[in-house]
């Protein structure tokens, strides 16, 4: 039920991989793209009945994509301007 967000958050993953050392970049971009798609998903299935691993891996999810976030943030900041 949550392998939609799973996926999601994995390509987010890559992403943001590839916008490492080009913030500002199309790949910077991209990783923005990938990690609000991610996120959308993942609160998607926030208020769902899900069995107590699905609700397990969909929190470290979210977790996740919260990582990710301020990774992009500090690669944006660190972009000359």
């Amino acid at each position: 039920m949550i392998e939609d967000a799973l996926h999601a958050l994995h390509h987010a993953e890559k992403a943001v991989t590839d916008a490492q050392g080009n913030p500002g970049s199309q790949e910077f971009q991209h990783a923005l793209q990938k990690l609000q798609l991610a996120k959308e998903q993942i609160e998607k299935h926030q208020n769902a009945e899900l069995d107590p691993e699905e609700r397990h891996h969909l929190d470290l999810a979210a977790e996740q994509a919260i990582h990710l976030h301020e990774t992009l943030e500090s690669l944006e900041d660190q972009s000359p301007l």
